[in-house]
């Protein structure tokens, strides 16, 4: 009799040329192990590259599920959620990647751009001061939160994080002229 674990192998040395068959021996991983973590992970992945996103979804959800800890886990599931315009619901797995790491700033960057996209202006420019404060040396991260309060009309705000990302990297501007267009306007 196979095992789940000779199935999860098996189904991983069938990517990437075989995902139908990869699929195949996560799902029977799974029917002889529900619990089994790994091969719940690999499962939404490999439906996620067939392209069947919202069964993708629900393999990363019972992964969430199964290890609500797991960051790499809601990180599969916000972008899958994402990629299906389920924003609301990735916008709930940003906020746990970040209750989970409160240092990863690719958390709060989603989070803020989510939230924007979302209309949600005031919670994007919470999210983008919080990407600030995990990465205060990206340049990046200051020109975004400008860009958010320059949205709101919050521009000696915006002013003092452009200058902070001009502090940073001169020549960020140089190679980014649609904010360099807006650090003028918060200038004037």
């Amino acid at each position: 009799m196979t095992t789940a674990k000779e199935h999860y192998e098996r189904g991983g040395n069938a990517l990437p040329r075989d995902l139908q068959q990869a699929a195949i021996e996560f799902t029977e991983a799974l029917r002889l192990q529900p619990d089994y973590f790994e091969a719940q992970c690999a499962l939404g992945s490999t439906l996620a590259r067939q392209g069947r996103h919202a069964e993708a979804a629900a393999a990363f959800a019972r992964a969430v599920e199964l290890r609500p800890d797991a960051v790499l886990a809601h990180y599969f599931l916000a972008g899958t959620l994402s990629g299906l315009g389920r924003f609301e619901e990735a916008v709930a797995q940003w906020r746990e990647i970040a209750r989970l790491e409160p240092q990863d700033a690719n958390a709060y960057l989603h989070l803020g751009m989510l939230l924007a996209q979302l209309g949600r202006r005031d919670e994007a420019i919470e999210a983008k001061r919080a990407l600030v404060r995990a990465s205060p040396a990206l340049a990046a991260a200051h020109a975004d939160l400008a860009v958010a309060l320059c949205d709101a009309g919050r521009l000696h705000e915006a002013k003092a994080e452009f200058e902070a990302a001009q502090k940073l990297d001169y020549a960020y501007f140089d190679n980014h002229p649609a904010e360099a267009r807006l650090f003028d306007k918060c200038r004037a």
